[in-house]
Formats: C-alpha cells, structure tokens, sequence
C-alpha cells in the first residue's frame, strides 16, 4: 500500500505510527483525496506489525474531540528510552489537549483517553521521553506526564511568563532534548523571530522535591534542533 501523508512519525509497539496532515483541502483534492475524510490530520495511522511497508486502511484512531483543533504532534511515554513494553503509551497532543492510548493497537482493549483539556503541546519538538516522565511545553508551561493517566505536572511554573511571551506563530518552533539529565529547551522570545533564549531543567531528585531547578534564559545561539551524536549535543541554528 502507498505509504500516508502525515506530518509526525514515530516507533511504537513495533509499528510506525504517522499523524497530522500539513495539506489544505485543495491539497487534498488535488492528490485525488475527498476532503475531509483522506486527511489525517486528525487521526493517527499506523503500519502492521514489524512492517512498515502495509498501511491497511483500518489501522487508525480517530481523534476529532470537536474542538476545531488539529493532530500537532506525538509521542511515547515509556519511564525509560523503550517503545513497546506494558508500561508504555502511545501520546497524542494537540495544542490545548492531551491524550493517551492504552491498550495494544488494532486490539479490542485500545483505547484514546483524554488527559488534559488545557496543556497540550503546539510545538512537537519540544516532546521528550526522559527516565523521569514525558517532558513537553504547552502553550503555557512546561509539563511532565507519568504513567498514570493523570493531568500532567506542571514543572515549568518558574518559567512560566517566558512561555507566555512566545509569538503564537513561534509556539510550533520550540524545541528541546534530554541531555546530562537535563530538559534543556530553546524558544523564542517576545518581538523575535527566531529562537533565542534557551531554558535549563535539572531533572535530578532533588532534596526538597517540590523546586525545580531551572538555569537561563541562556543566549546567543538560535537553536531550532537539537540532537546527541558521538556523545556532543549538536544545536541547529536559525538564519
């Protein structure tokens, strides 16, 4: 089967999992779709088992709520650096929402439960599997969701004002990583246009559990990637 078009792709349960749909109605049409049913932008699809190549049309989750908002982005809680296993989920966002998937795919106990109803994650590379929780930042704060199907923590209190300040149309270019046991995250300030202030969390426990210890702004770089290779952080800066 031709593979989708969708806007994340991520590993899971041992399929890949693709989600979101950057086309416009015309778009849509236009590759031969009708619209809106052949758009994905609210739905995630995923592959048959250890094959990435078989997309059977009904391996999908339907994640319309009726809010107007759209797929923006996903991810996979795991406690760990696993995708598959009995104490992962698969995590859906939306910009003001939350939701987890539990069960096994295409299986009669899957199902999409909703988390949170104001902290979603409009900008997808700010979503970080840590040993310690599921780090994103909403439009609001930063947060880190567990296992257990509660409302996400808020962590980011401290840096709460710099999360507000970020342009609307900046939100989706925030972006982060875990490295040395830190969420380090780079995001645009107010009347900017690139990334340019980067915000530390040590996520180590901590003697007083109730502080975090967040270190910044930090600047002078234009972060808008980052990755680990050969054991150095690499940070892709904007023009």
């Amino acid at each position: 089967a031709t593979a989708p078009v969708v806007q994340y792709l991520i590993t899971y349960q041992e399929r890949i999992i693709g989600a979101g749909d950057a086309r416009t109605q015309a778009e849509v049409i236009a590759d031969g779709g009708t619209w809106p049913a052949d758009s994905n932008r609210n739905r995630v699809i995923f592959s048959e088992t250890l094959d990435d190549v078989t997309w059977p049309p009904n391996n999908f989750i339907d994640c319309d709520t009726g809010t107007g908002e759209v797929v923006s982005g996903l991810g996979v809680n795991s406690i760990n650096s696993a995708t598959k296993g009995a104490q992962t989920q698969l995590v859906v966002f939306k910009p003001h929402s939350t939701f987890i998937n539990d069960g096994v795919l295409a299986s009669a106990d899957q199902k999409l439960n909703i988390v949170s109803n104001v902290h979603g994650c409009p900008g997808y590379h700010s979503i970080v599997n840590t040993p310690f929780g599921l780090v994103f930042t909403s439009a609001y704060t930063v947060c880190m969701l567990d296992t257990t199907g509660k409302e996400p923590s808020q962590v980011g209190f401290l840096i709460h004002p710099a999360i507000l300040e970020i342009p609307e149309d900046r939100a989706k270019w925030s972006a982060a990583i875990f490295h040395d046991n830190t969420y380090k995250l780079s995001i645009t300030p107010t009347g900017q246009t690139t990334n340019q202030n980067e915000w530390w969390l040590d996520l180590r426990p901590q003697i007083f559990p109730n502080e975090q210890n967040w270190y910044g702004p930090h600047t002078g770089d234009r972060i808008f990637q980052y990755q680990v290779f050969q054991g150095l952080l690499i940070g892709a800066q904007d023009t």
